[in-house]
């Protein structure tokens, strides 16, 4: 998958994304890791993309402080909020300080999860751009999906009460 995102960026798509001052931050998962070795798929694809010279380096020093509900076992309406997110995640002061973050995720839903790690990341970087990338996306309960790749640049809003909103 990380090739194929090579290959997008070729092509155009995600150019402002990726690039050699991109520093990539993986969003952590929903429980705090017990050790470095543990799964963490956002850091897995964040090397994957790294491998492929997309980035110039993966921030290693984000961490879940305190454990959320999985989102993707919670009722519509039961995820926790971006807030949440916010709250739950920490960013470690780094010895540089990156011009461009990349905010990389597995799945993006409605995006409380990729809003809430990019806040973090803002407020420990307030100079630096923050994007948010995902390497897949959903599409809600639509009836026909007419196709896999759908490649997409959207963005993510903050709603009252700090529930994210995503477009598309």
């Amino acid at each position: 998958m990380a090739h194929r995102v090579r290959l997008l960026r070729e092509d155009g798509t995600f150019a402002e994304f990726f690039g050699p001052e991109t520093v990539l931050l993986p969003v952590p998962g929903s429980t705090p890791r017990r050790d470095d070795t543990t799964l963490w798929v956002g850091e897995r694809i964040c090397h994957a993309l790294l491998e492929e010279g997309l980035a110039e380096a993966v921030m290693p020093d984000v961490r879940r402080v305190r454990q959320v509900p999985k989102s993707a076992y919670q009722a519509p309406g039961e995820r926790p909020n971006a807030r949440t997110h916010y709250d739950t995640i920490s960013v470690a002061p780094q010895l540089i300080n990156p011009a461009q973050i990349l905010v990389v995720d597995d799945i993006v839903t409605k995006g409380n999860t990729l809003l809430g790690c990019a806040s973090r990341a803002a407020a420990a970087f307030p100079q630096a751009q923050i994007r948010a990338f995902a390497m897949v996306r959903t599409m809600g309960l639509v009836a026909d999906i007419d196709r896999q790749l759908a490649p997409c640049v959207g963005r993510i809003t903050r709603s009252p009460g700090d529930e994210a909103r995503r477009d598309p």
